[in-house]
């Protein structure tokens, strides 16, 4: 069985780094600016995937020069409800 790893972006303090450091050599997507996270860290994701509204464009175009499967998605943008 192969185990693949996930790293969405959120609250990065709170990510595990020694896990992280095990599972270096394994299959890792990115989620927003966890593809970030993981190439700080020293890892290639396989797959990058969503909107990156808050990742700035020369990091977005560093994910891009390492050829990594790279999908974007429209933001979600939501609208007020009145009250």
């Amino acid at each position: 069985m192969r185990e693949v790893n996930i790293m969405v972006g959120g609250i990065l303090k709170l990510v595990p780094l020694d896990q992280l450091r095990t599972r270096a050599n394994q299959i890792w997507i990115g989620v927003d600016y966890g593809a970030t996270f993981l190439l700080d860290h020293g890892i290639t994701p396989q797959v990058a995937l969503g909107d990156f509204d808050s990742t700035p464009a020369p990091l977005l175009q560093r994910l891009e020069e390492r050829g990594i499967s790279l999908t974007t998605f429209p933001p979600k943008r939501t609208t007020p409800t009145p009250n």
